[in-house]
């Protein structure tokens, strides 16, 4: 935990020859349970934002360490690419090699039409040369939707059901309270509620 908030307290504004320990407001935790011991830390800025765990635990006559750090960041930020670049440093170092995700959301200040949501989905898969795999409408409201596919420009991927891949993907879901469409785009997989 220590290696990771000194690592990442660094800014993009940091040259290799800085040694100054930045201010940071990291909060680290340790739990032990039955079987299993986690360690976590937090630390929230202005720029960007990280949450790191470190999993070990109990699976039969081994034990198996989880790795899993987060980046954030509620704009575009020049620090984000900093931080990635520190995080994939302190991984190699560890010779922990992982699976990445990412995704990015962002919202439209009205209810979109059936016609703009597939412009957007359309104009996305056209960037990524990409083809369609699979799709999804909310029965119940009819206010979520998921435009999925796969393309050869994105390395990993998911394999649905019918063996089919799928690397990324697009939604869009109505928020009636606050009269905005939120967007997700994301790969390989988002996995987490719309």
């Amino acid at each position: 935990l220590d290696e990771v908030i000194v690592q990442l307290s660094h800014n993009v504004d940091c040259s290799k020859l800085c040694t100054k320990l930045h201010p940071n407001h990291a909060v680290s935790h340790f739990t032990a349970k039955h079987e299993e011991i986690i360690a976590a830390t937090n630390e929230k800025q202005d720029m960007a934002a990280y949450s790191f765990e470190l999993k070990n635990k109990a699976l039969g006559d081994k034990r198996v360490s989880y790795y899993k750090l987060k980046l954030s960041g509620s704009t575009v930020s020049s620090n984000m690419q900093n931080l990635y670049d520190r995080a994939k440093k302190i991984f190699a170092s560890w010779k922990v090699q992982g699976e990445e995700m990412f995704y990015a959301k962002a919202s439209v200040r009205k209810e979109l039409t059936d016609e703009e949501r597939r412009t957007y989905k359309e104009q996305l898969f056209k960037a990524l040369e990409a083809k369609d795999t699979n799709y999804y409408k909310d029965d119940y409201s009819g206010k979520t939707e998921v435009y999925y596919g796969f393309t050869k420009k994105v390395k990993a991927y998911i394999k649905e059901a019918d063996g089919q891949k799928t690397n990324f993907q697009i939604s869009f879901t109505y928020d009636e309270v606050n009269q905005c469409t939120r967007i997700i785009v994301a790969t390989p997989f988002y996995n987490q509620p719309f």
